[in-house]
């Protein structure tokens, strides 16, 4: 029985059409896949590099925010050198300081040192600063500000406790706290007014137990009554 040739030849075509879109159109839909991947790495790459850049702006701008933009900071001393050259940069603070009659400047091993007496700093048993403190505080900040030094702020005092009742009660602890409390004070103005970087600067309390003199008389206890700002050059 021979079959009409219209139902013969349409099974034919299909077939044609499905050989040329499914056989030969693997490799293609295998390219455009490739082509994809590939794509999707770059985009994973240029996301990566967005980031890494978005931070580093955002680091930009915490730090141009912690700087201070109405007043440009003096540019810092070369922090490498020579012991001579170290020694002269002593010299010049010691020089500078020589006719202060507030603000005592003396070497110390690996750099140099502020003496600031109690009645220059502070009133008989107070932890806050006078007017004439700040103002000796201003002139060392001016030495100190874009220096590559470390600071170390230490509290003195001498051997007889406070005998104010106001005292007692505001320092439980005696001359220790004292101490503490004065030099947190000086570092306060430091980092705040003096312009100062806080990681430059530490504080200690040593109270009592480091007196320059013996607390055998008044004029001796007077020079221990004090506040040492030690700075050293870092290497």
């Amino acid at each position: 029985m021979i079959l009409p040739m219209t139902r013969t030849l349409v099974p034919l075509g299909l077939c044609a059409l499905l050989a040329a879109c499914v056989g030969p159109g693997k490799p293609a839909s295998q390219s455009i896949l490739n082509e994809n991947r590939d794509l999707r790495g770059v985009i994973r790459a240029q996301e990566v590099r967005i980031d890494d850049l978005t931070r580093q702006r955002n680091a930009l701008e915490r730090r141009l925010q912690r700087s201070d933009v109405d007043e440009p900071l003096a540019p810092p001393e070369p922090t490498a050198g020579t012991e001579s050259e170290r020694s002269a940069r002593t010299e010049r603070v010691l020089e500078r300081f020589k006719s202060d009659s507030d603000v005592e400047a003396e070497p110390a091993p690996d750099g140099f040192r502020f003496v600031l007496r109690e009645r220059v700093l502070f009133g008989d048993s107070s932890a806050e600063l006078t007017e004439d403190g700040r103002d000796a505080l201003r002139r060392v900040a001016d030495v100190l500000r874009g220096r590559g030094s470390r600071i170390v702020i230490e509290g003195h005092t001498d051997n007889v406790k406070p005998v104010k009742a106001s005292s007692q009660e505001k320092y439980p602890r005696g001359n220790i706290e004292i101490a503490v409390a004065r030099a947190l004070a000086v570092w306060e103005f430091l980092a705040g007014e003096g312009r100062i970087d806080e990681p430059r600067l530490a504080v200690v309390g040593y109270g009592p137990h480091k007196p320059r003199l013996p607390n055998d008389s008044e004029r001796n206890r007077y020079r221990n009554r004090r506040v040492e700002i030690r700075v050293t050059d870092t290497r």
